[in-house]
């Protein structure tokens, strides 16, 4: 027997034929046999392991099935001791989460587990198949009690705790989302709400080209109608203020940043005010003040709530990510940009997506990963492309034409970086305006093309100044001080008017 305090140290979910094993808040990556072995002996039980390595290897010679089993045991066991015995078992030490629980959709992202090929392990297949749907079913009878009996009493809490209970054991019901939507409406998180609806509006549409049924359309009229609540008026200033702060205009910004603040303090919203000090902490940090902006950061860091619903699970990733890269908090800024990339890409967002890739790309060239920071560019500029979103496409190739520039790839960095700058231009984004003029000055300088660069490097600096941007300003008069009068090369001046007009490229606002 186990002493006490080994009980419950694992814990372990199984979803389809696969089980995800986590000790405390970290999560053991798994193989394929090794997740399917877990998942079978979590829901069937003790099983000899001479049965289980026939259902594991049936088409291995018995006794290179049992070998198979022997190495799996021993790997295994050296990362987890959660097996043993003969019948084979799961410990006391671990416990296995009931089915569709919150906590089988961790913030911890883990490798990609293929499901059983249906071909090779055809009994085994069937037999989770069938698993499956008797625990689908039971699960669904439990979700529907608590569900009643949360409603009867009031408890909104604990009837939202159900509702998405009931989308994770099923993710097609359109009654677990409903009730998802009115369990938020009830506690008064419209913009929760919202953004449930339009989860499950995206993937009705994508799967199945269908739309809502009237009663989710109707609940989802109440959330816009309630949008003008004060909370969610908080929220939308705290938009308006990064809007704002994106264009260049940080007096503008930081004012309605503060009203945000204050009208969400009121009300009591403390993901809210975790935001808006996010941006009371980027517009402090663009200007320079890296003590206020760390002031203003580690507010946000304290009030940061973890929510449960998926969108509001990706923004808080990704604020916090960017808080922490700003605090130069690189291992916690890559955990929260990984996490966001997880969750987008579980959601289908594709905007989130390569908005977390090109700040991964960001991390990788900061810590002179080139060769990463090229991959994760070049990924981000093709998911920017396809979403046609134009303005993230901006920001996306200024870091693809970084990357490239620090590769030593100057041509093609300066051709990223002037599509950068026009497309920034052309839809008022000053922060990565100034970027790109930037990197146009730096690859202009290491093509030997001085002339250009020079003019690029006094546009940088001049923007910079106009927006606030104290280290693009310090980086652009490094530029200037560094080319001295070094002439134009002619080769420099062929290769530039190839790559970039520039009289298209660098036309002075």
């Amino acid at each position: 027997m186990e002493p006490p305090e080994t009980i419950g140290r694992w814990q372990l979910a199984v979803a389809g034929s696969r089980a995800r094993l986590w000790d405390g808040s970290e999560e053991l990556r798994l193989g394929t046999i090794e997740a399917v072995a877990l998942a079978y002996l979590a829901l069937a039980g003790p099983i000899s392991r001479a049965r289980l390595a026939s259902l594991l290897w049936p088409d291995a010679h018995v006794a290179r099935a049992r070998a198979n089993l022997r190495q799996l045991l021993h790997r295994l066991g050296q990362r987890a001791d959660v097996l043993g015995g003969d019948p084979l078992a799961l410990r006391a030490a671990v416990e296995v989460l009931p089915f569709g629980s919150a906590s089988e959709l961790p913030t911890v992202g883990a490798e990609p587990i293929e499901e059983l090929d249906p071909d090779r392990h055809a009994e085994l297949a069937g037999w989770f198949a069938a698993e499956r749907e008797r625990r689908t079913a039971t699960a669904l009878v439990e979700v529907e009690r608590g569900w009643r009996a949360a409603v009867a009493a009031g408890d909104w809490e604990e009837a939202l705790l159900n509702a998405q209970r009931e989308v994770a054991v099923e993710p097609r019901s359109e009654q677990g989302y409903r009730r998802t939507m009115r369990a938020q409406l009830e506690l008064g998180r419209v913009r929760d709400a919202r953004a449930t609806y339009g989860r499950y509006r995206r993937w009705l549409r994508a799967d199945l080209d269908q739309a809502p049924d009237a009663v989710t359309t109707a609940l989802a009229q109440r959330a816009l109608r309630d949008q003008t609540a004060p909370n969610d008026a908080g929220r939308s200033l705290v938009e308006l203020a990064w809007g704002e702060y994106q264009r260049g205009r940080s007096g503008a910004a930081e004012h309605t940043a503060i009203a945000a603040l204050e009208a969400l303090e009121r009300w009591g919203d403390t993901a809210g005010v975790a935001e808006a000090c996010f941006v009371l902490g980027s517009i402090a940090r663009r200007r320079g003040d890296t003590d206020t902006a760390r002031a203003w950061w580690s507010l946000a860091l304290r009030g940061a709530a973890v929510p449960v619903d998926g969108a509001a699970v990706l923004a808080m990733h990704l604020n916090l990510a960017m808080v922490h890269d700003g605090l130069g908090a690189t291992a916690s800024a890559q955990e929260h940009y990984l996490a966001a990339l997880d969750r987008a890409r579980e959601l289908g967002d594709r905007r989130a997506e390569a908005i977390a890739l090109n700040n991964l790309s960001h991390l990788a060239l900061a810590t002179s990963r080139v060769s990463a920071a090229r991959d994760l560019a070049a990924a981000a500029q093709a998911l920017a492309e396809a979403t046609a979103d134009e303005a993230l496409l901006a920001a996306v190739l200024e870091g693809a034409a970084r990357c490239a520039i620090t590769a030593g790839d100057a041509g093609v960095g300066r051709g990223l970086a002037a599509r950068a700058y026009l497309l920034a231009r052309e839809h008022n984004d000053a922060l990565v305006m100034v970027e790109a003029a930037l990197c146009l000055a730096e690859a202009s300088r290491a093509l030997e093309d001085s002339g250009t660069a020079r003019r690029y490097a006094v546009h940088a600096a001049e923007l910079a100044r106009r927006f606030e941007c104290h280290d693009a300003k310090l980086a652009a008069e490094g530029v200037i001080s560094r080319l001295g009068d070094a002439p134009v090369t002619p080769e420099a001046a062929r290769f530039g008017a190839k790559e970039v007009d520039d009289d298209q490229a660098p036309a002075m606002p």
